[in-house]
């Protein structure tokens, strides 16, 4: 059971991480080990050790105080440690040992070496004390967002035991019921209580501490699920939550040990090659978890939040500030910058961390930014009546500091008080806040230049995307693919807005190649990312590049603007490649009609799809394809 463990999938994934699950787990192995070892011998020396092991653990992760607790109990009832006064002083010595030296190097450093991007306020009593408990994120919960519509207890058990199904197989959870069963409720060794033999004792105590490993289990699956709030029914959030099972997975495979154990005890009498057949099932499931796992968990070619992160600080100009509003974005960008020197003239800054009233304790960090208030909060709320600023006023007092370039990674939700006054400009995976009066300014064949410059420098890291089959929506590697394709969206459809709305250009070829490329870049999203391809936003933006099109006067041929969109201006990636069927051939000298076949396929698509009522322009649209299709003869929506 130990290697069916070792190979699931999930302990497999985090053993090959840089998180706190992997230690989590070596402490979990660690504590039950050391718990044993009190079983069998007693000796005070083994409780001094667990109590240390218990106080170090908890500086790892707070989930392990689930272990903990019913452990400690339990030593302390089997070996009346409360009854021992010297011994109760050493293990609360030890224990001690193991958690304040941690703390002590945690608020040293806090003090004596201040580091921009640290988390939390920890130099006061009251801060300490807070970062202890998880204040910040809520204590002894996942999720600080709406959970108004979380799964309950039971369900939440539920959706555990389906995936311990799927990690050590279906035999693995069966086995793990049965271990249960015969630890708890099994009561053939109560002689053993008034037996003198020191054998028969420590057998005795060693059932007793089964006993209290599987009351742990129990007491983890009832108290965290009571406790945890995140929607399990989106995958991301639900990849988030399962990491919390690898601890109950460790109790649950040991279980499914004492499972198989009393099963081939039970039954090996009966038939002598009962033992062999069990035993030769057990080797091919664990080949199979192997193999499995293998499959899923090899992570040697996994560049992706590199590539990522580097995309994005390559892209910027020197000396930008990067307002960072996404956890992956953030740990991959600041690893780079702390560790690899990557871009460090890049100033970035962490959004969350920035609404906390402790921000203002990391004021003297970024000597280059000018905060106007303690804290980022909401106009007009108490926090901003009380010195906080907002998102406005912090864009006002850094964009001519920073020379206009201000750059943003992830959503705004929190406050938008700046969208009166700032455009946000997609930028190849970041946005640039740039001021509305310079925005205006800005022609669509300047922008189409920039931008491709923009991407030229971003697809050098992404030639290779997160293969959708390995990483499923579980995984944090699948929200890089997202961000790609909703980066390469939003570019699309700024470009096509600038088209349509610049009715006086300069060039009007130019303007003919930007509602081309738009929609050229949509055709290679739709084709590519099907959660894209599945919204009607996109499928009405591409008719609307397709509807100007053919609305427009310009003569000419279709070969000069695949030139003018192909290698090398994309950085080696050909948008064309894949989409032959879907473009006029090199001869083909009625490119309108084909851009109108393709606006009649994009906007009927569009009008056919859920949801795609709930668009503002959905009866416009409506309008102008049924007026189109009447008149031409095709089929119409009602």
């Amino acid at each position: 059971m130990g290697f069916l463990c070792a190979f699931s999938p999930l302990m497999w994934q985090y053993s090959v991480t840089s998180e706190v699950f992997a230690l989590n787990n070596f402490f979990v192995g660690l504590i039950m080990n050391v718990t044993l070892k009190i079983a069998c011998y007693g000796e005070k020396g083994w409780i001094e050790l667990g109590a240390f092991v218990c106080g170090l653990a908890l500086t790892n992760q707070m989930t392990i105080i689930l272990l903990e607790v019913p452990l400690i109990v339990w030593v302390f009832i089997t070996c009346s440690v409360s009854k021992d006064i010297p011994v109760l002083r050493r293990t609360a010595l030890f224990f001690l040992l193991g958690v304040v030296p941690m703390y002590v190097i945690l608020v040293f450093c806090a003090i004596f070496y201040p580091h921009a991007g640290s988390w939390g306020e920890i130099t006061s009593f009251e801060g300490f004390i807070a970062h202890l408990r998880r204040k910040d994120y809520g204590t002894f919960t996942l999720y600080s967002g709406n959970d108004a519509n979380a799964e309950g207890l039971v369900e939440r058990i539920l959706f555990w035991a389906f995936d311990f199904s799927y990690q050590g197989g279906f035999i693995a959870f069966i086995l793990c019921m049965v271990g249960c069963a015969v630890i708890l409720v099994n009561r053939d060794d109560r002689h053993l209580a008034c037996s003198l033999k020191r054998e028969d004792f420590h057998r005795l105590r060693v059932k007793s501490a089964s006993r209290a490993l599987a009351l742990s289990l129990i007491i983890y699956l009832v108290s965290f699920h009571s406790l945890s709030n995140l929607p399990l029914r989106n995958p991301l959030l639900f990849g988030v939550h399962q990491r919390f099972w690898m601890q109950p997975n460790i109790l649950s495979f040991v279980m499914a040990g004492a499972g198989l154990t009393w099963a081939i005890q039970r039954f090996a009498p009966v038939c002598k090659k009962y033992q062999a057949l069990v035993y030769g099932s057990m080797v091919v499931l664990t080949l199979w978890s192997l193999k499995r796992g293998f499959a899923i968990s090899d992570q040697s070619a996994n560049t992706f939040f590199k590539n990522y992160a580097m995309g994005i600080l390559d892209a910027l100009p020197p000396n930008s500030l990067l307002l960072i509003n996404y956890d992956q974005q953030w740990t991959s960008i600041r690893y780079l910058q702390e560790c690899e020197h990557f871009r460090d003239d890049v100033t970035s800054i962490n959004l969350s961390m920035m609404t906390y009233p402790w921000w203002e304790s990391k004021h003297k960090l970024y000597p280059r930014v000018e905060f106007p208030g303690s804290h980022y909060t909401q106009a007009n709320s108490v926090q901003w009546k009380n010195g906080g600023f907002t998102f406005l006023e912090f864009i006002d007092s850094n964009y001519h500091s920073f020379d206009g370039r201000i750059f943003i990674g992830g959503d705004i939700n929190f406050d938008k008080s700046h969208q009166e006054y700032y455009e946000e400009i997609p930028h190849g995976m970041s946005r640039h806040l740039m001021r509305k009066s310079e925005a205006n300014k800005m022609s669509t064949d300047s922008f189409l230049r920039s931008s491709r410059r923009t991407w030229l420098a971003l697809m050098k890291f992404h030639k290779r995307l997160p293969d959708s089959k390995m990483y499923p929506a579980e995984t944090w590697e699948w929200t890089v693919t997202r961000e790609f394709y909703s980066h390469l969206v939003a570019r699309a459809t700024y470009l096509l807005e600038l088209a349509v709305s610049e009715e006086r250009s300069n060039s009007v070829s130019g303007q003919l190649l930007a509602l081309f490329e738009s929609a050229v870049w949509m055709e290679y999203v739709k084709l590519n990312d099907v959660e894209n391809s599945l919204t009607p936003g996109l499928a009405k933006n591409l008719g609307l590049a397709y509807m100007h099109i053919v609305r427009s006067k310009t003569a000419t041929n279709f070969t000069e603007i695949e030139n003018a969109l192909k290698n090398p201006e994309m950085g080696g990636v050909d948008l064309l490649e894949g989409m032959s069927d879907l473009l006029p051939s090199h001869e083909a000298s009625d490119w309108k009609a084909w851009a109108s076949r393709r606006w009649s396929l994009s906007w009927g698509e569009f009008l056919r799809m859920n949801g795609a009522e709930l668009d503002p322009s959905y009866a416009n649209v409506k309008n102008i394809y049924n007026g189109v299709m009447q008149a031409t003869g095709g089929e119409q929506i009602s």
